[in-house]
């Protein structure tokens, strides 16, 4: 099950600096993490179904940014 995870716990995550500003610069509702690939958007469901269908959800990982 994909379970969309807050802002809190993406200081967790091993970031480096240009990551951590595409991050903050980002007007879009959500983050999709797959394998260290960064999605932006605003519809996840939709993202993860077009992008990534053949991916285990225990490999997905959504953040709520806004």
């Amino acid at each position: 099950m994909i379970v969309v995870k807050d802002t809190s716990q993406i200081n967790k995550l091993d970031l480096n600096a240009k990551q951590a500003c595409k991050i903050l610069a980002s007007r879009k509702k959500y983050l999709i993490m797959v394998e260290n690939e960064f999605s932006f958007t605003d519809d996840y469901l939709k993202t993860i179904l077009r992008k990534h269908p053949d991916v285990s959800p225990n490999l997905i990982e959504v953040y709520e940014l806004n």
